[in-house]
């Protein structure tokens, strides 16, 4: 599987897909650091929402996406590549 985020200063989207290219969910964890975030993830037109107390930074953010996957019987450990988005 291939795994990608796009950090921003605030937020955390990401897409993960098959070998194949196939998207097999994608998301966002929006205002990092700042009142009342969430987790949105889409998997094969489900949507889930899911509003935090708090998620104050990048790496809780990624946690919650990866407990999230973990969730919808994704294995983490079949993850072969990751990307990330740098925009300079």
């Amino acid at each position: 599987m291939l795994f990608v985020v796009n950090a921003g200063s605030s937020s955390l989207k990401f897409r993960l897909y098959s070998d194949a290219l196939e998207e097999l969910a994608s998301g966002i964890v929006e205002r990092i650091g700042l009142p009342k975030p969430f987790l949105s993830v889409s998997e094969k037109k489900k949507k889930i929402t899911k509003n935090f107390s708090a998620i104050p930074s990048h790496a809780e953010a990624l946690k919650e996406v990866l407990s999230a996957l973990v969730r919808k019987d994704i294995a983490i450990r079949d993850i072969r590549i990751f990307g990330h988005r740098v925009v300079h």
